[in-house]
């Protein structure tokens, strides 16, 4: 958590923009686009997390920059 407070207050114009959601059983894969305007790069990240008791207790991500030409009409969603 503080993680997650300390990334904010040191760039407070990122966005997080959720994209698509897939859930099976106790496991759910979110896709997002990350957007760091001071670093002028936008990520596409996807968190995927295993839930027990209705808390997640575990979690794994991979992040990707998204080239700024990609051939794709919807570049990487």
């Amino acid at each position: 958590m503080r993680g997650m407070e300390e990334s904010a207050r040191s760039e407070p114009n990122r966005s997080f923009e959720v994209q698509q959601t897939i859930e099976s059983g106790d496991r759910v894969a979110v896709l997002s686009h990350v957007r760091r305007e001071q670093a002028d790069i936008d990520i596409a990240v996807v968190h995927i997390l295993r839930f027990s008791g209705g808390r997640i207790v575990e979690m794994w991500d991979v992040g990707q920059v998204i080239p700024k030409d990609s051939p794709n009409a919807l570049g990487m969603f």
